[in-house]
């Protein structure tokens, strides 16, 4: 998959009922204008991150994200590039409801 504007990444994980899937495995698609990412050294109750990767875009930067308690990594782009997060900073990542998506979890 490339950095396209498009891509969305997909999460593992459970779910409780949603309309049309049942309860148990399922993905998570977010897209890249659906995270924002503050700074985590203030402990705040958000799900946390370490940035992996950090790719000045033009207007744009372009992050790869490590979830507390995942394995892959998730795409975002942030359109502040004043003030870009280095590799390796822990951040605290909030989603927007209107960028999620929970689909059936993926056979294999």
């Amino acid at each position: 998959m490339g950095n396209e504007l498009t891509r969305r990444d997909v999460l593992k994980g459970s779910a409780a009922a949603v309309v049309g899937l049942a309860i148990g495995k399922a993905d998570l698609a977010i897209r890249p204008h659906a995270v924002q990412l503050f700074d985590g050294s203030d402990g705040g109750s958000d799900t946390r991150g370490t940035v992996r990767r950090t790719v000045y875009g033009g207007d744009h930067m372009e992050y790869d994200v490590l979830l507390t308690g995942f394995t892959d990594t998730v795409f975002v782009i942030d359109q502040n590039v004043s003030a870009p997060w280095p590799e390796g900073h822990d951040v605290s990542v909030r989603f927007s409801p209107t960028g999620l998506s929970l689909l059936p979890a993926a056979v294999g």
